[in-house]
C-alpha cells in the first residue's frame, strides 16, 4: 500500500497573491531578453498562454501578440449570448487589456507572410499598410 503524503495548504489573501504576481512580473521585466516568442492570432490557446504569462512570467522571454482582432469571443458563453443572457461585451475578451496585464506587446495587424528561414513576418496593419 502506498502512503500518501500530507499536504498542507496555506490560505493566502487576494492581496498576497497579487503582490506575489507583481513581484514575479518585476523580476521577469528586469531580466535580459534571451528569447522572443510571437503569437499570431488571439484565439483560445493564445489567450490562455497570455493569461498564464501574466500570472507566472518567464524571465528572459519577450512575447508579442499579433492579432487583427482587438477582442476575441469566448465560445463557452455563445449559447448564453444567443439566448439573451449575456451581452456582446460580456462574452468577448479584450486582448489589449489582457496583453497589458501580462506585460506583453500587442500589434493590431494581420500577418500576410511568414518567412521561416529568415525569421521575418510581413504584416498589414489596420490601415492596410504593409510593414
Amino acid at each position: 500500500q502506498r502512503q500518501l503524503r500530507k499536504i498542507s495548504i496555506t490560505k493566502r489573501s487576494e492581496a498576497e497573491i497579487v503582490a506575489d504576481m507583481m513581484e514575479k512580473q518585476m523580476k521577469a521585466k528586469s531580466a535580459p531578453t534571451v528569447c522572443d516568442v510571437v503569437l499570431i492570432g488571439g484565439g483560445h490557446s493564445h489567450v490562455h498562454v497570455i493569461r498564464m504569462l501574466g500570472m507566472v512570467p518567464i524571465p528572459g522571454v519577450r512575447v508579442t501578440l499579433i492579432s487583427k482582432d482587438i477582442e476575441t469571443p469566448y465560445s463557452g458563453m455563445l449559447p448564453g449570448h444567443i439566448a439573451g443572457y449575456y451581452t456582446r461585451s460580456e462574452c468577448h475578451i479584450d486582448l489589449g487589456k489582457l496583453a497589458r496585464f501580462a506585460g506583453i506587446q500587442m500589434i493590431h495587424a494581420e500577418v500576410t507572410k511568414i518567412d521561416f528561414d529568415n525569421q521575418i513576418l510581413k504584416i498589414r496593419d489596420i490601415n492596410n499598410e504593409d510593414r
